[in-house]
């Protein structure tokens, strides 16, 4: 390399099928001159040297001595810096990357635990009920005064008034269950005994005063006991398995009350409620 330029050299192969060229090929040299920033001007030298080529098939030789031109340096540095600067920019976007997968690591390991990814057991389902069954006890000791009341039957009134004795006892005992599996009383809202108590009231407002009255309320009373006894039967059954001996006795108790309660109604309803609906709608 000379102290004032650096030389490369590319060579450029012409084929021999071009239509301009009677030779079998012709390689072009290309010498560019690169000129220092101390010279004030890029110098340009071309020397073109020919020489024919015999019948053996010796090639035909032209060599160029060429400079690059100011604006051909520019656009090359600047093609240098683009490359840099993509290079770096994927170096940075890699790191950001990382950095940010790192992030995502980190917060998907603070993520609470889902609920349902937790085992439940006999002993869970055991507990939902036992909620489902409090919050429905108190929402039927909250009907009975106003089914009491608007009952046309002294009999059918005093059955009520009995039950909701009965119910206030019954919650009692539920309380005593939760003491035993050592779980705070609370109800869980029970969407069955909202639908059952809230025919009960569309009975009492559309049969008011009318001969029928009764035997709805009698009707929507039974609804309730039914959907206690499975409760109560269930919740029974489950205690003997899961070894709670008290509750075994506690649930007993109060399915006994409800199956007696359902049997009384059913008794006072065939004797003299439906007879009575049935003879003042003939009257």
């Amino acid at each position: 390399m000379e102290s004032a330029s650096q030389r490369c050299t590319i060579n450029v192969g012409i084929p021999h099928s071009d239509p301009g060229l009677d030779r079998s090929s012709v390689n072009q040299v290309f010498s560019f001159e690169l000129a220092t920033p101390r010279e004030s001007r890029v110098t340009r030298y071309v020397n073109a040297t020919n020489r024919a080529t015999n019948d053996s098939g010796k090639q035909q030789q032209v060599e160029a001595i060429s400079g690059f031109s100011p604006s051909s340096l520019l656009r090359s540095a600047i093609f240098c810096i683009r490359i840099i600067a993509a290079s770096c920019r994927l170096s940075v976007d890699a790191h950001w990357n990382f950095d940010k997968s790192k992030a995502l690591v980190r917060h998907i390991s603070k993520v609470p635990e889902s609920p349902m990814a937790k085992s439940k057991k006999l002993e869970n389902l055991f507990h939902d009920t036992l909620k489902d069954i409090y919050f429905a006890e108190k929402k039927i000791l909250a009907g009975l005064p106003k089914m009491a009341k608007a009952a046309q039957h002294a009999e059918l009134k005093a059955a009520f008034e009995k039950h909701a004795d009965e119910t206030k006892a019954q919650i009692v005992r539920l309380e005593q269950v939760f003491a035993e599996i050592d779980k705070k009383p609370q109800g869980k809202t029970c969407d069955a005994i909202l639908g059952i108590t809230k025919e009960g009231q569309e009975i009492m407002d559309e049969y008011k005063g009318m001969p029928a009255h009764d035997a709805g309320l009698v009707a929507a009373a039974q609804a309730v006991e039914h959907y206690e006894m499975t409760r109560y039967g269930t919740l029974h059954t489950w205690a003997e398995e899961l070894g709670y001996s008290k509750s075994v006795d506690l649930l007993q108790q109060t399915l006994e009350e409800e199956r007696a309660t359902d049997a009384s109604l059913t008794k006072l309803a065939k004797a003299v409620i439906n007879l009575d609906a049935e003879k003042d709608e003939a009257a």
